[in-house]
């Protein structure tokens, strides 16, 4: 799933690792390109059959197992909030508390729809 992640992100032009590891791929990036990937990971974590299994599982077993909670984070949680503040530090140069306070209120929306799933 990870490597699927990465290959989803590299086919539609977003960083596929933090802004430490790949600093010049964020500062290309333009805003709209990470709306068009977030309703793409959107649309691909609900409705891909393998996608949306893998992501019960984890969401259902991140209650008793902390590598299950450690991957639910990194791909719904932590992990896009972290994505979306970098780029968004990078691009707007918002310092990263404000930057992660705007990746919440972008990907909080998407974490609670996962949730209602």
């Amino acid at each position: 799933m990870e490597e699927l992640d990465r290959e989803r992100s590299r086919h539609k032009g977003v960083p596929d690792d933090t802004l430490d590891v790949c600093q010049g791929k964020y500062q290309g990036l333009d805003m709209n390109t990470l709306l068009d990937f977030a309703k793409y990971q959107l649309v691909y974590w609900s409705s891909d059959d393998m996608a949306a299994n893998f992501r019960r599982m984890i969401a259902r077993e991140r209650q008793r197992n902390q590598h299950m909670l450690d991957l639910f984070n990194k791909h719904f949680g932590v992990g896009p909030v972290e994505c979306v503040r970098d780029i968004l530090t990078q691009k707007l140069k918002i310092d990263k508390h404000s930057a992660t306070i705007i990746s919440i209120g972008l990907i909080g929306p998407m974490y609670f729809y996962y949730e209602l799933l």
